[in-house]
């Protein structure tokens, strides 16, 4: 070894605390970014997922809507009040205003002549009285009367249907929601309450029902006043009493419901886009039935 070389022998310095102390830092803070960048690509992960999940259900959605408005067929007379209820439900899994206004109506004339008819078993409340039928009959009475609602304000693309074809297709889905309205009025229910042993039963169903229209109540106001306030030329008259004659009992049903007065923004809409049309509610050529007129006039809750 050459006496004037001692680089064989000299031991590396170790690094400095303050070098250490660098390093670690430096260490976690790559562990942290690495970590963070996992934790967001797990979530981009689960997003886009969950985002191509709620496609393919929407995509699946859009083709059986079609498949199931390709296969509809409206029986010509009342089935039984399940197959109606069934029927019910069937329409309103591709329902849409733009297309399938001739099939709401099919089913309206349906449920009318069922309720109208002499059979209990044909009539379209019977089925709330069936075990295990019971909490589906609400959930899609309900939707039923939201779907005629949405009939009624919508309205055509500019070229489309429109006019006194569109208002005829109207004439079933307000004489339904008539009929609804009043389940005391209802011939099933008349029969139940002339019983002592079924007067209950009656009650409890006239409950459901009268709840369940003032629960749609206030989109059912809404759609009479968009109806009143877009169409051009005016309605008709007796088109001009059904749609009023719904409104003001879809705000008394709410009245009588027990909870309370109605919304402020439902009776705005009763008010000022439904009473205010021009000779609606004179007295001398009201286009209301006078049974409506009185019982607005006479009805303290609604005012």
């Amino acid at each position: 070894m050459d006496g004037n070389d001692f680089s064989a022998t000299v031991k590396p310095r170790a690094p400095a605390p303050v070098e250490r102390a660098r390093a670690a830092r430096e260490e976690r803070a790559r562990a942290a970014a690495a970590a963070t960048a996992a934790a967001v690509t797990t979530r981009h992960i689960a997003a886009a997922g969950a985002l191509q999940r709620a496609a393919r259900q929407w995509l699946g959605r859009v083709r059986l809507r079609a498949v199931l408005r390709a296969a509809w067929a409206c029986p010509s007379e009342p089935p039984p009040a399940g197959q109606q209820l069934a029927l019910v439900g069937w329409l309103l899994r591709f329902y849409e205003p733009e297309r399938d206004v001739e099939s709401l109506s099919e089913l309206c004339k349906l449920l009318l002549a069922g309720l109208a008819g002499g059979r209990p078993d044909r009539m379209f409340c019977a089925a709330a009285l069936t075990r295990g039928l019971t909490r589906r009959w609400v959930e899609l009475h309900h939707r039923l009367l939201l779907a005629c609602a949405r009939q009624l304000r919508h309205r055509p693309a500019p070229g489309g249907a429109s006019g006194t074809p569109r208002l005829a297709s109207l004439g079933a889905p307000l004489r339904l929601l008539l009929v609804l309205a009043e389940p005391d009025a209802w011939a099933f229910t008349r029969q139940l309450a002339a019983e002592p042993d079924s007067a209950p039963t009656a009650a409890a169903l006239q409950l459901m029902a009268a709840t369940t229209f003032a629960a749609a109540a206030p989109t059912i106001v809404r759609s009479v006043g968009a109806l009143f306030r877009e169409h051009s030329p005016p309605l008709e008259r007796p088109l001009v009493g059904a749609a009023a004659t719904v409104a003001v009992l879809a705000v008394l049903a709410t009245c009588a419901g027990g909870g309370g007065p109605p919304a402020l923004e439902t009776v705005r809409h009763l008010v000022f886009g439904v009473l205010a049309l021009p000779g609606l509610c004179e007295p001398a050529a009201s286009a209301l039935p006078d049974a409506a007129l009185g019982r607005m006039l006479r009805d303290d809750a609604l005012w």
